[in-house]
């Protein structure tokens, strides 16, 4: 590991970015497949021709309610999908890695110790600790994959629910801004410090591992907030 971690910090990036799209395709190709996401339609359209002739005002829902009525999958693989699969493989990627390293380089210049750590050092543990994210995704394809082979897109969704961290709170008793943030927010999300400290204790065994743990949480908690404040409320901005 420790070798690995000595490479060129470009070529650990390009890893992480097949890996991504590796995922995105199992997940989203295989797991996701032509006919789940066909019945998935199918079912809707069902619902739709049910309450389509009762007096309900559907016009917000215009788009899913016109790709109900055309329900056929488009298989191609074109320009467009791979642009969308690019936003959903390197936007995380890049914003995550980056805005923690950067961070994480800001709490220690200063430490005693710490400081001696170089940014290239930190970009490299936060990049490959990243694969952390992608656990969902492949415990649900080793179960929908192996152990359940009929499924539906609804039981790809209950599968998932089981990961973040909303399971534990009541929604009624919880404000709704907390309750989108606890809705989005994975159990396995807190691995990700933890395998960084783990990382830079490999790459820096001088160092405490309590000690960059603690840095990295401190962290990890600063870029969650940004995360699920500024940055989404600048993006909406950028939407409108």
């Amino acid at each position: 590991m420790r070798r690995f971690l000595a490479s060129n910090v470009f070529l650990i990036g390009v890893l992480m970015i097949v890996i991504g799209y590796l995922m995105t395709y199992l997940t989203f190709d295989i797991v996701i497949n032509d006919k789940v996401y066909q019945h998935y339609l199918s079912e809707n359209d069902k619902k739709y021709n049910e309450y389509k002739d009762l007096y309900i005002d559907l016009s917000e829902f215009q788009d899913e309610l016109d790709q109900f009525e055309d329900s056929t999958v488009k298989s191609a693989y074109d320009l467009e999908t791979f642009y969308y699969d690019s936003l959903f493989v390197l936007i995380p990627l890049l914003g995550v890695s980056l805005g923690f390293s950067g961070v994480f380089l800001v709490f220690i210049l200063y430490h005693k110790k710490l400081h001696k750590i170089r940014f290239p050092d930190i970009l490299k543990t936060s990049l490959f600790s990243f694969i952390i994210f992608h656990l969902p995704d492949v415990v649900s394809a080793i179960y929908f994959l192996v152990f359940k082979r009929e499924y539906g897109l609804n039981d790809i969704d209950k599968l998932e629910d089981h990961f973040y961290v909303n399971k534990l709170f009541s929604e009624t008793n919880t404000p709704g801004w907390l309750w989108e943030i606890l809705s989005e927010t994975g159990f396995h999300y807190v691995l990700f410090p933890i395998f960084v400290a783990v990382l830079l204790k490999i790459m820096y065994k001088q160092f405490s591992l309590k000690l960059l743990t603690a840095y990295s949480y401190l962290t990890y908690l600063i870029v969650f907030i940004f995360y699920n404040t500024i940055f989404w409320n600048l993006f909406d901005l950028i939407k409108k």
